[in-house]
């Protein structure tokens, strides 16, 4: 399927994008307020190629809620991609989005897989935040999860971070996967 070349895109640290993609943000926990704060904060104003669902919004306007364990919004969310043109999609969280999902089953990831290798075929990055487990070293849950993905990246709390107290978040990001890539990724502070 023929896509347009946007233009190009942007930098963050030492990652840089040769091109701006259409973006779709689902968020299952946050306020949208906060969400809708915190991209002006990084970016000035909200950007016309961001798309953003709110599990807020969502049950307020239409009284209903978001699991992405059901076929249903999967499908619904893959048709919007597609109209849309989106080409990166924002899972933001695993826990939250995916409500009965038995995180420590490894068979109980299939639906999701299938899903996401829908995504995959259709050419649509998946970018899902996940929240570490007791060993801050990996995701909780099945380690299945991350079977068919290309990148994991691991956000670290600095060493000196405790000393500093600066205020806002601190991150170190560690690639612990990175299938494909010509060089090792960077990682940033």
């Amino acid at each position: 399927m023929p896509h347009e070349i946007p233009e190009p895109g942007g930098k963050f640290g030492p990652y840089e994008s040769k091109v701006a993609w259409p973006i779709l943000y689902i968020d299952g926990e946050m306020p949208f307020e906060v969400m809708r704060q915190r991209i002006v904060s990084l970016h000035g104003s909200i950007p016309d190629d961001l798309d953003f669902l709110s599990h807020e919004l969502l049950f307020h306007q239409e009284q209903a809620t978001l699991n992405l364990s059901d076929f249903a919004p999967q499908e619904a969310i893959v048709d919007f991609c597609l109209a849309k043109g989106i080409r990166v999609l924002f899972l933001d969280n695993l826990s939250c989005l995916f409500s009965g999902l038995r995180e420590n089953e490894s068979d109980a990831w299939e639906p999701v897989k299938a899903w996401l290798l829908t995504l995959r075929r259709h050419r649509i990055a998946v970018i899902v935040v996940h929240h570490a487990g007791r060993n801050p070293n990996h995701m909780r849950g099945t380690t299945r999860c991350e079977d068919d993905v290309f990148w994991v990246i691991r956000l670290e709390e600095p060493a000196d971070a405790k000393v500093t107290k600066a205020p806002g978040a601190r991150f170190i990001t560690r690639f612990t996967k990175c299938r494909g890539a010509a060089t090792e990724p960077l990682s940033y502070d």
